[in-house]
C-alpha cells in the first residue's frame, strides 16, 4: 500500500527500528483505563497497513506489539511514512514536518533517544487528555472530501458555503464513494458522519429569526453605533463624520471590535469534540472544495500529502486579496497568505471559471508550485434545489422589485448600487431595492448609504441571512438581479438569477462578462454610478427589454449540482466508468 518517498533511501536499519519501537512501547504502557483502550483500537485498525498481513490470536492479544513489529520488518513503509503511521497510532496525530524530519534523521544515525524524545513527550501529554481518539482505516477507493469549514460554521450560508453543499449533494447522488472529513487539530484530520454533515446542514436552512445569533450581532452593531454617535454629538455633519471615521479606525475601538467578533465567532462555532474518529488514508485523494486560510487545517492537509502520500485537489475560487488588495481586510490577507502556502502543495487546482483558471496559474507559479495541474471546472449555472422548476412557467414577477445578493463589504459595490437607486428614484421611476448578504469588512459605509437613500424615500428591505428556499423565491419574485461586483472569482447571483430566468444587471468584466456573455444580463462599467443608473431604469421600464432578458436567461441550459460534481469527478480521476478505478489502491 505504502512505498517509501525519495527521502527513504536510507532508512533505518531495523536494529535501529527495533531499538525506537522498545522505547516507544515502553511509554506507551504508561498509558491506562480508555486511553488504553483507544491506543488498543488505532494499533489493530493500522494493521490494514499492512496488505499482505493477516490478523491472528497474538494480534487481538497484544495488538501494539504486533504494529511494531510489522513496522520494524516491513520493506513496505520506509522511514518517514513509518514514524508517520507510529505518531498516528500511539500520540494520536501526524507529527509535524519538524518532528518527523528530526525523528528520521536520528534514526538514521542510530541516535534512539533523540530520535524518540518528542513522541514519547506526546504519547504521555495524550494521556492527560479526556478526548479518546479512534482511528479509521479509509478504503482506498474513497473520496476524501474535506468539509470542515461548512460543517463547523454551518449558519453563514456565504456562497462557498452554496458550493460546499452542492458539491457534497451531488457527489452524494453520484453514489460515489465518499468519506467526509475535517480538521480537529494540528495533525488531525477527522470523520464527518454523513449524517451529522446532513442534520448541520437541515439546520442552518433554517431561517436564523430562530435563533439568537442575529440579535446579538444587531445589539453589538447598535451598541456600536450609538458609542460612536455620542462621541461627535454639537459638531457639525463634516465634523461629525469626519470625527466618527476617526474614532472608528482607532487602536481601541478597533480592539473592542476584535474581542467582539471573537466572542461572536466562537459562540457560532461548533465544537468539534464529538469529531473523535481520524482518518488513516491510503494513498487517496482529498478534495478541499473550501477556501483554507487556517493554520490547522493548513497544516494538516500538507502532512497528510507529504507523510501519508495522499493526493490534494481543491478548487480554486478567485485571486482577490492578491489582485485588489484594497478591497481585502487584515485578516483575510493573512488567512490568503496561509492558503498560498496551501496552493504551493496543491496537486490539482480545479478553478471555477475560465478568469479564475488564469489566476490560480498565476498564483501557482507564484508559489513556486509548477507542478500542479489546473483543469477549468466552471461552477453550474443552477446553484439552489428547485431553480429547474421555476422555468415551466413564467414567474409573477415584481415589476418594481431589485434584489442584491452579496456580503456587505467595498468589493461588492453596494455604495454605488445605492446611490443608482437613489438616482432612479429622483427621477421618479418606482423602484424597491431588496439587499441580501451578511455583514463584512468596513460594511458601516454601506448601513450609512443605506440610511441616507431610505431618507431619501426609497423602499429598502436589507435580509441579513436567508435560507435556500427563501433566497429561491426571492430570485423568482424580482424584476431583476443587481450584481456590479469590482472583483469575483465567479459570480454566484448571477447564476442563481439565470437559473430562476431572472434578468440580471452585472459588471462587464472578468468572470462576471464570462458568464453574461450568454444572455440574459445587461453589463455595466462597475465604477460608473450613472451607467449603473440608466441599466437600471431601463430594465425597470422597458417591457420589451425586460422580456428579451427574460427569454434568454430562460433558454439557457440549466446544469444540476449532479452534473457538476460529475464533471469534477471526472476532471480529478479521468472518464473511466467507475471511481473504483479510477483512485490507485494500495
Amino acid at each position: 500500500m505504502y512505498e517509501p518517498g525519495d527521502g527513504d533511501a536510507h532508512a533505518a536499519t531495523k536494529a535501529t527500528w527495533t531499538a525506537v519501537l522498545d522505547v516507544v512501547h515502553a511509554a506507551s504502557a504508561e498509558l491506562h483505563g480508555p486511553q488504553r483502550e483507544a491506543l488498543l483500537q488505532r494499533a489493530r485498525t493500522a494493521h490494514g497497513a499492512f496488505p499482505a498481513h493477516k490478523c491472528t490470536t497474538p494480534c487481538a492479544d497484544d495488538p501494539v506489539q504486533t504494529l511494531f513489529q510489522l513496522l520494524g520488518d516491513s520493506d513496505v513503509l520506509g522511514a518517514g511514512r513509518g514514524v508517520a503511521l507510529l505518531w498516528l497510532v500511539t500520540a494520536a496525530r501526524l507529527p509535524s514536518d519538524d518532528e518527523s524530519e528530526e525523528a528520521v534523521w536520528h534514526m538514521r544515525r542510530g541516535r534512539v533517544s533523540e530520535a524518540t524524545a518528542r513522541l514519547v513527550l506526546s504519547v504521555r501529554h495524550l494521556g492527560k487528555e479526556r478526548t479518546l481518539y479512534r482511528l479509521k482505516l479509509v478504503d482506498p477507493d474513497d473520496l476524501l472530501v474535506d468539509v470542515g469549514h461548512t460543517y463547523l460554521h454551518p449558519w453563514l450560508l456565504t456562497g462557498i458555503q452554496r458550493v460546499v453543499r452542492g458539491v457534497v449533494a451531488g457527489i452524494w447522488d453520484e453514489k460515489q464513494a465518499t468519506t467526509l472529513v475535517a480538521t480537529v487539530s494540528a495533525g488531525r484530520l477527522a470523520v464527518v458522519p454523513d449524517a451529522a454533515f446532513a442534520a448541520r446542514i437541515r439546520t442552518a436552512d433554517r431561517p436564523r429569526r430562530t435563533g439568537q445569533t442575529s440579535s446579538i450581532h444587531r445589539a453589538v452593531d447598535w451598541s456600536m453605533r450609538r458609542f460612536l454617535a455620542a462621541m461627535v454629538l454639537g459638531k457639525k455633519e463634516p465634523e461629525r463624520r469626519a470625527r466618527m471615521d476617526e474614532i472608528a479606525s482607532s487602536r481601541p475601538v478597533a480592539l473592542a471590535r476584535h474581542i467582539v467578533q471573537g466572542i461572536y465567532w466562537r459562540y457560532r462555532t461548533v465544537e468539534t469534540g464529538h469529531l473523535t474518529e481520524l482518518v488513516l488514508a491510503r494513498n487517496n485523494t482529498i478534495f478541499v472544495p473550501e477556501l483554507v486560510g487556517e493554520e490547522r487545517d493548513v497544516e494538516t492537509l500538507l502532512r497528510y500529502k507529504r507523510q501519508l502520500g495522499t493526493r490534494l485537489a481543491a478548487l480554486f475560487y478567485d485571486a482577490v486579496p492578491l489582485t485588489h488588495p484594497h478591497f481585502c481586510s487584515d485578516d483575510i490577507l493573512v488567512q490568503y497568505a496561509k492558503y498560498c502556502r496551501f496552493i504551493g502543495g496543491v496537486d490539482t487546482l480545479l478553478p471555477i471559471s475560465r478568469a479564475a483558471g488564469q489566476s490560480a496559474r498565476q498564483l501557482a507559479n507564484l508559489v513556486g508550485n509548477s507542478g500542479v495541474t489546473t483543469i477549468d471546472v466552471p461552477l453550474p449555472a443552477s446553484a439552489i434545489a428547485g431553480a429547474e422548476s421555476q422555468r415551466s412557467g413564467v414567474p409573477a414577477r415584481s415589476t418594481n422589485m431589485l434584489l442584491c445578493v452579496g456580503s456587505f463589504e467595498p468589493r461588492k459595490n453596494h455604495v454605488r448600487v445605492l446611490r443608482a437607486v437613489r438616482m432612479v428614484h429622483a427621477s421618479g421611476v418606482d423602484v424597491r431595492l431588496v439587499l441580501v448578504g451578511g455583514s463584512g469588512w468596513r460594511g458601516q459605509r454601506i448601513e450609512s448609504e443605506i440610511d441616507a437613500v431610505r431618507a431619501a424615500g426609497v423602499d429598502i428591505v436589507v435580509r441579513k441571512s436567508v435560507a435556500d428556499h427563501e433566497l429561491s423565491e426571492l430570485y423568482s419574485a424580482a424584476r431583476a438581479v443587481v450584481f456590479v461586483s469590482q472583483a469575483e472569482g465567479f459570480g454566484l447571483p448571477i447564476a442563481e438569477a439565470l437559473a430562476h430566468a431572472t434578468p440580471v444587471i452585472c459588471s462587464g468584466i472578468g468572470s462576471m462578462a464570462e458568464l453574461a456573455s450568454g444572455g440574459g444580463c445587461l453589463t455595466v462599467p462597475p465604477t460608473d454610478t450613472g451607467q449603473i443608473a440608466d441599466a437600471l431604469t431601463y430594465v425597470l421600464q422597458d417591457a420589451r427589454l425586460h422580456d428579451r432578458l427574460t427569454r434568454e436567461a430562460a433558454s439557457r441550459p440549466v446544469e444540476s449540482w449532479d452534473d457538476y460534481a460529475r464533471r469534477l469527478i471526472d476532471a480529478l480521476f479521468g472518464d473511466q466508468a467507475g471511481l473504483t478505478q479510477r483512485l490507485p489502491v494500495g
